[in-house]
């Protein structure tokens, strides 16, 4: 039977954009890509959330924790709303052109609306080592999900920043150290050492990024 990205409900991975978005009273979230609908779950009672997906199923599921839930492209969707936030979590590894995406999301931003990007890292180790050996397989969920088209790294990110209008305003990547994961929000002593190794125990990117002509006050 033929598989189709509408009909796929993906699980969630919203661990770190959620707690970037704790004190949210109030605000106006966009959460693009909703999957099982974790975003939605977790502020629902906070904040002002919308969903986009391309799922009916994921839909469905989560219709009770959003305002509005868009079903279609992103890319193609007409949003007459502006946001504080618009949530990549997990979403543009899946996307051929991720800086599309990127652009749409900084017209839907309110003066000092933020961005926030979720992507895992294909230089940790553990990626490495497979990609080394050959010892890897398409699957249907995790970094090699059937549906990837994009890998990051840091220095491809970074190369996106500078064709795109936008900067980036604070990072807050997740390390896994072997067993043992490790929140850089929490833990910013342990980051500083981590650091020292590169990308090879980042598991999850974290960008929190802003328009590019968005001055902030005292600057």
């Amino acid at each position: 039977m033929e598989k189709k990205l509408s009909e796929k409900k993906y699980n969630g991975g919203c661990i770190t954009a959620i707690e970037l978005l704790k004190d949210c009273k109030g605000l106006r979230i966009l959460d693009v890509g909703i999957g099982n609908g974790e975003v939605g779950k977790s502020l629902y009672e906070e904040a002002i959330v919308d969903g986009v997906t391309l799922s009916r199923f994921e839909s469905a599921d989560a219709s009770g924790f959003y305002r509005n839930i868009y079903i279609g492209d992103f890319l193609n969707l007409k949003l007459d709303k502006l946001y504080d936030f618009v949530v990549f979590s997990h979403v543009l590894e899946h996307c051929g052109y991720p800086d599309n995406f990127i652009v749409k999301a900084t017209s839907l931003l309110n003066t000092n609306g933020r961005i926030i990007v979720s992507v895992p890292n294909i230089l940790f180790y553990k990626f490495r080592y497979q990609l080394l050996f050959g010892n890897w397989y398409y699957e249907d969920e995790g970094i090699w999900d059937n549906t990837h088209v994009k890998y990051f790294t840091e220095s491809y990110f970074n190369k996106l920043s500078r064709s795109c209008p936008f900067v980036v305003a604070s990072m807050h990547h997740r390390y896994v150290f072997f067993s043992n994961r490790l929140n850089t929000i929490r833990l910013k002593g342990v980051f500083k050492i981590l650091k020292f190794f590169g990308s090879l125990f980042i598991y999850e990117f974290n960008w929190v990024i802003r328009k590019e002509d968005f001055v902030s006050e005292g600057k």
